[in-house]
């Protein structure tokens, strides 16, 4: 099963890298997601 989870991170963490190398626009989107999903994670963890 960790086998599994490692695999598959490293599978996102790869279209994350050809997303960011190829897809400037869609990198710009994630980029604005990602930033918003941490503010909430932070938002929670510090309430």
């Amino acid at each position: 099963m960790d086998k599994f989870v490692a695999t598959l991170l490293f599978i996102v963490f790869c279209v994350f890298v050809f997303v960011t190398l190829f897809e400037g626009d869609v990198n710009d989107a994630l980029d604005s997601k990602t930033k918003a999903a941490i503010e909430v994670i932070e938002g929670t963890n510090l309430q």
